[in-house]
């Protein structure tokens, strides 16, 4: 996705992703802020940086497909109709 666009998504990223793996969207967006405002290479390992990284991830990764998936199918419904109009 754009960049712009991830960080619009980010919030919305997250309160999904915590639906699909049973978290609280609450706990997971201050763990999130707490990490960005303390980020360091050497906390990204530990197991505590994985249980509220997963979630975002997941929650990213299913909007993007489904951004994904709807901007094919609106360049395939226009494409149709382009084709309907030339013929």
């Amino acid at each position: 996705t754009n960049t712009w666009l991830s960080f619009a998504l980010i919030p919305l990223s997250i309160k999904t992703g915590s639906a699909i793996m049973g978290y609280n969207c609450l706990d997971i967006q201050v763990k999130w802020q707490t990490f960005l405002n303390t980020f360091s290479w050497k906390s990204l390992p530990r197991i505590t940086a994985l249980e509220f990284l997963l979630p975002i991830t997941i929650g990213m990764a299913l909007i993007a497909f489904l951004c994904g998936l709807v901007s094919f199918s609106v360049v395939l419904f226009i494409l149709s109709l382009k084709k309907k109009n030339t013929q």
